[in-house]
């Protein structure tokens, strides 16, 4: 089976699990100066607390932490992609086929496939504790475990009726994810962000470049980082993508961190990931769905409405939380497309649970056809987008264009 990993799963990050942000607090207690310690002395407080905070501060490792105590970029989004990877790169062997549906007016059929992850599974094979960036595991382990499906379909890499080519797929899934799927995807009624972090960085002309990735964002600004020759940023973004369900159900707000790279782990240069990881921001005052703000200050009728929060409250070992743990769950996903003999093959795996009193089972047999369908709308989006701006041909390179596409 695909090797689990810690991060990308469907029980939410906590919020100390992301880097450093002035809306974020620092996790590790200011360094007392010397004046400071003995004043505390001369005034009989010998307890040596002082003396413990900065054994603390002095033992926190600068290759995965900071100095507030949060992950350093670097090896976090490393740390991320390499899971995603893995476990998307296990998909044709590992999962099961459930057969091939046509989704119009694409022009290949699609693949689709299921995999469980067992709750013992999670319980005795998901190394919480002891990656890179260790995490406690929910207090509660579903008991149903993860549902997995993929699905997979090659294209012709034109641009054309049915097809899109490699370009394509770049500009509409890993610039902008969150916009450009909203646009595709009628359930999707609003992509709020909440946090985002613009990290200078001294390499113009390219993207950020973690070994094996380049062009990596977290911000939906990936086409910003490639071919422009300029001090570019290293942006993170977390959103909260809002979906209307049908009646009688209440509408679901899942806050993910969205990252987005270019590989280099293949011949073909034609290679990214996208990966949404979900997380908790209740606590954040940026927030707006999930601390509730959007009932007072939703613009429309079904922004104001209650929400149910997609995630489940986790802890993690690298600073001590009391975040209290919610039986809600979360929607997590993986995206790769690469070129492969003349087409592109696009692979996405995709994990959720909408909470609520509708059963898993009833919530499963509703996917398969959803994550179809996606396939064509994709399709049918980027012909109308065709149409309104013209050929690609006639346009400024792809990865200089940096607007967001409309519908």
């Amino acid at each position: 089976m695909p090797p689990l990993g810690n991060l990308v799963r469907l029980a939410a990050m906590s919020i100390d699990m992301l880097p450093t942000h002035p809306d974020l607090p620092s996790l590790t207690k200011p360094i007392p100066s010397q004046a400071s310690r003995e004043s505390s002395a001369a005034q009989g407080n010998t307890d040596g607390a002082a003396d413990q905070i900065t054994k603390a501060s002095s033992s926190v490792s600068t290759d995965t932490i900071d100095e507030s105590g949060r992950p350093s970029i670097g090896p976090f989004v490393k740390a991320v992609l390499d899971e995603a990877i893995a476990f998307i790169d296990g998909v044709p062997t590992t999962f099961k086929p459930m057969g091939t549906k046509a989704s119009k007016p694409s022009e290949s059929k699609v693949q689709v496939l299921s995999h469980d992850v067992t709750a013992d599974q999670l319980s005795d094979d998901v190394p919480w504790s002891e990656s890179r960036f260790p995490r406690k595991p929910p207090q509660e382990m579903p008991r149903t475990g993860e549902s997995w499906f993929a699905r997979r379909s090659r294209h012709l890499n034109l641009s054309g009726d049915g097809t899109a080519k490699f370009e394509e797929f770049e500009l509409g899934l890993a610039s902008h994810h969150a916009e450009n799927e909203a646009n595709y995807t009628p359930a999707i009624f609003d992509t709020y962000r909440v946090l985002q972090w613009d990290i200078p960085t001294q390499r113009p002309g390219k993207g950020p470049q973690f070994d094996n990735y380049s062009n990596v964002d977290m911000s939906g600004m990936y086409d910003d980082c490639s071919m422009v020759v300029c001090p570019v940023l290293l942006m993170h973004i977390v959103y909260e993508m809002c979906h209307k369900l049908p009646f009688p159900l209440m509408p679901r707000v899942f806050p993910v961190l969205v990252i987005s790279a270019m590989t280099n782990l293949t011949p073909s240069p034609d290679d990214f990931i996208v990966v949404q990881i979900p997380v908790d921001i209740q606590k954040s005052p940026k927030a707006f769905y999930s601390n509730g703000r959007n009932c007072i200050e939703g613009d429309t009728p079904i922004k104001r409405k209650k929400a149910v929060i997609g995630f489940v409250v986790d802890h993690h070992l690298i600073v001590d939380s009391t975040s209290l743990t919610k039986h809600s769950r979360a929607y997590t996903s993986i995206e790769r497309c690469s070129v492969k003999e003349g087409q592109v093959e696009w692979t996405m795996a995709t994990a959720s649970d909408t909470n609520g009193w509708l059963p898993m089972t009833f919530q499963k047999m509703g996917v398969p056809g959803a994550i179809t369908k996606d396939v064509g709308s994709f399709m049918k989006w980027m012909a109308r987008i065709r149409q309104s701006r013209g050929e690609y041909s006639q346009m400024a390179p792809w990865t200089a264009r940096v607007a967001t596409l409309g519908p």
